[in-house]
């Protein structure tokens, strides 16, 4: 996988992960009724657009399809989400005041090891780096480039994010 610059902010406040994993589970996992195209790379790993014999539609497939992600890849992203739910759960009920203690260090460790994870498997990098990635998805995930490029057949635009 061709590593594409971009600025990976997966919250670490609690409240923030709270919402960007629920959040962002339910947009991996719904079948994707509108569907996309996959379009060929050529020998440089570059999209061919030129290459419509070989494009092939997907459609009516989970929406983790869309990012390359596996199916042990997506229950994962499932599991942090369930564990960090049922820990935030208690959190809130036993600190509804103090909001410290061995719950929140229950949550901030499950926050590393979801960041782990992400930094192993590229999960975050692939809805980066796909081009069936939308600008809600896009938003959701918290996607910030470091490098825009859009490609074009003939070009390529480059913008750096500062």
């Amino acid at each position: 996988m061709k590593k594409e610059p971009y600025i990976n902010h997966i919250p670490t406040d609690i409240e923030e992960f709270q919402k960007f994993i629920n959040e962002t589970d339910d947009a991996q996992k719904p079948i994707d009724k509108y569907g996309y195209s996959v379009i060929p790379k050529d020998k440089h790993g570059n999209y061919d657009y030129s290459a419509t014999e070989k494009r092939r539609d997907v459609k009516d497939r989970p929406t983790y399809e869309r990012w390359e992600w596996t199916d042990a890849e997506s229950k994962e992203w499932s599991r942090f989400r369930e564990e960090y739910n049922i820990a935030y759960a208690e959190y809130i009920s036993e600190n509804k005041d103090t909001k410290d203690g061995k719950g929140k260090d229950i949550l901030e460790k499950i926050i590393k090891e979801c960041i782990a994870y992400d930094n192993q498997n590229g999960l975050i990098q692939r809805v980066s780096s796909s081009v069936n990635t939308t600008q809600l998805k896009s938003e959701m995930f918290i996607i910030k480039p470091d490098v825009l490029e859009y490609k074009h057949p003939f070009y390529t635009i480059s913008l750096k994010h500062q």
